[in-house]
């Protein structure tokens, strides 16, 4: 996501430890989550984080 953006790594991890030191996102296994507002631990489980993590569509054909 962060290349098709035009986004440094560096630049997008330096986002998302921002949003891990107001408990909004969190590391486990090499993975960035959300997490819950209010610091509930849990991961949010929207249809934006589903959409995320499942597989690119295979190109159409012609």
């Amino acid at each position: 996501m962060s290349a098709a953006a035009g986004y440094q790594p560096a630049t997008v991890t330096r986002h998302l430890e921002g949003l891990a030191e107001r408990g909004l996102a969190r590391l486990d296994g090499g993975r960035w989550y959300a997490v819950a507002p209010g610091g509930s631990g849990g991961a949010v489980r929207g249809a934006a984080a589903a959409e995320a993590s499942a597989p690119a569509p295979a190109p159409a054909s012609a």
